[in-house]
């Protein structure tokens, strides 16, 4: 069974000049004082997001252009950015925090990128059984496009 999320992840309120700016972001709640909002096809190609640049390997959607985007639209605000994609136990994740209008963490392809930028948006392990990950609730969902059906 195969997992994959494109999302970007923070406080409702910090998401919430990207959600109204662009009517294709939908802000879902995820528990824990986050949220997220999916980079769907329909909002990537929105975005009109241009080429991947080598300057942003490991990630393979997020791009100059959208991170310029990002960051008019947040401001200072602590923002997260998530890639990930499984197949059967085998894939990558990456993940991008940017803080006070700058890139603070970039951490990827390996795993445990995104749990070090969850940590770092506050979120702690709810057990020794569960890790950041869990703990938000990126579990309850296998697709990106599947956060969208509540």
């Amino acid at each position: 069974m195969g997992y994959t999320i494109r999302a970007l992840v923070g406080s409702a309120t910090d998401l919430l000049p990207f959600t109204s700016a662009y009517p294709q972001a939908v802000c879902v709640a995820l528990g824990s004082g986050l949220s997220l909002i999916p980079l769907t096809d329909d909002l990537f190609d929105t975005l009109m997001p241009g080429e991947p640049s080598e300057d942003f390997a490991p990630f393979y959607f997020l791009t100059p252009q959208l991170e310029a985007r990002l960051l008019h639209y947040i401001g200072k605000a602590c923002i997260g950015y998530l890639e990930a994609e499984y197949f059967g136990g085998v894939g990558e994740q990456a993940a991008v925090l940017w803080n006070e209008g700058h890139r603070e963490m970039v951490r990827g392809p390996q795993y445990g990128a995104i749990n070090a930028v969850l940590a770092r948006l506050g979120i702690q392990p709810a057990s020794s059984d569960h890790d950041e990950f869990d703990t938000a609730g990126f579990g309850q969902r296998r697709h990106t496009e599947d956060w969208l059906l509540g």
